[in-house]
């Protein structure tokens, strides 16, 4: 709570990174803080003003914009829910 007061919003997102979100904190805050939300918002703000926008995700979201994925995505709404399961079970998995 003290990283966002001070606007160290990169700080109270990183310090956040573990919290589950429960709640517990709030409710024993005597100021009546909803510390979840404080660390959500400083989390949303990171993401989107103060990361540097990734490379490769404008790349891939230029490739969907053109209709790159346009046909692969047809193919799997046609599907079955026991076929997209199949496939979903024989993904690769990146390391």
């Amino acid at each position: 709570i003290a990283y966002a007061q001070r606007g160290e919003y990169e700080k109270c997102a990183e310090e956040s990174f573990d919290c589950v979100m429960c709640g517990a904190c709030s409710s024993r805050c005597p100021a009546g803080i909803s510390h979840p939300q404080v660390a959500l918002l400083a989390r949303r703000l990171t993401g989107k003003y103060l990361t540097p926008e990734s490379e490769h995700l404008l790349r891939r979201v230029k490739e969907v914009e053109e209709g790159k994925y346009t046909d692969a995505i047809e193919a799997l709404k046609e599907k079955t829910v026991d076929e997209l399961k199949k496939l979903y079970d024989a993904r690769v998995i990146e390391k």
